[in-house]
């Protein structure tokens, strides 16, 4: 019994050892991170200081070019998008942002549906996947990673756990620079091809179900806005264009042009994209060119808004 207890004590000794040394080499991978989703992340909680920002999640990262913006409006941009995330990540950057810093003006795209409810929804447990290396170090990310399960805060005392979906993406920029986006472009990650040729049909969204928005979701989004409006900052809402769509309404873009003090700029019946096959890679992202155009086309209705005084109000649909 008592040589089994040793080794029993020395297996635990030595997992303690390798969690330790693992940890600490996965963290200093993380902090000097040449680019890639965790030097992204890390940057959007820890250092981004730019005037304008952008939250959302694939549609965010690929539609706006904080380049084009900057060109066109004169302040610094941050596109802090991340591709397959929902409203827990897009409010744990917010909250981690705003822990720090004012920026003068948040943008976040937003879907025509992003607040109805979906059935099995995974969009906490995909944000913990991304968050949970930073969980020591934001309340913020706390906050969300624990709403995963009650056993995340004694989980994390592990450092093999917390970097357990990491360690591909972790390592990917060190051997693939730029394939999560490069530097220079400032958070945008650029999609190439187009739908030259290829035949879309027509799709019409058309619903007036009530019922089926997520008051879990409705009161995330709430509260991401209150703490932009209480910080000072002014609320744009977006909704890109997709190929060949055409919108004539939905219960969440209903619920957000009742929505007070924010500026909702909705492009999603905008013909001079939803018609034009050569900007999209897909039927919902738009290509570099079109999203190019796309950025260059909001910076003149971002131009009124951000003129120091104006009050915030509720711009009209596309």
């Amino acid at each position: 019994m008592k040589k089994l207890l040793i080794k029993i004590v020395i297996v635990c000794v030595a997992f303690v050892a390798l969690d330790q040394v693992v940890g600490s080499l996965l963290l200093n991978l993380l902090e000097k991170s040449p680019d890639g989703r965790y030097y992204k992340t890390r940057y959007s909680l820890e250092e981004a200081d730019e005037e304008i920002i952008i939250l959302g999640s694939s549609r965010a990262e690929g539609n706006y070019s904080p380049v084009v913006l900057e060109e066109n409006l004169g302040v610094d941009v941050w596109n802090a998008g991340r591709g397959g995330q929902g409203l827990p990540f897009w409010a744990a950057m917010n909250s981690g942002i705003l822990a720090r810093h004012k920026p003068e003006l948040v943008i976040i795209n937003v879907e025509n549906d992003f607040l109805k409810v979906q059935p099995n929804d995974q969009s906490y447990e995909r944000a913990a996947g991304i968050l949970r290396p930073f969980y020591g170090r934001h309340k913020a990310v706390q906050n969300f990673v624990d709403l995963v399960s009650d056993k995340e805060g004694l989980l994390l005392e592990s450092n093999l756990y917390a970097f357990n979906s990491s360690f591909y993406y972790m390592l990917r920029p060190y051997l693939f620079k730029g394939i999560d986006g490069k530097l220079e472009d400032k958070g945008w990650k650029p999609q190439e091809g187009t739908l030259v040729g290829k035949d879309i049909p027509e799709r019409v969204i058309n619903e007036d179900d009530e019922d089926s928005l997520d008051p879990e979701a409705i009161r995330i989004f709430e509260e991401l806005v209150t703490q932009l409006r209480d910080k000072g900052s002014k609320v744009v809402l977006t909704v890109s264009p997709d190929y060949n769509k055409k919108v004539v309404t939905t219960p969440t873009l209903e619920y957000l042009e009742d929505m007070e003090g924010v500026h909702l700029l909705d492009f999603s019946n905008d013909e001079f994209f939803t018609q034009n096959p050569e900007f999209y890679t897909d039927p919902i992202h738009l290509n570099k060119q079109g999203a190019m155009a796309y950025s260059k086309r909001l910076a003149e209705e971002l131009k009124p808004i951000l003129k120091k005084g104006e009050k915030l109000n509720l711009a009209a649909r596309k």
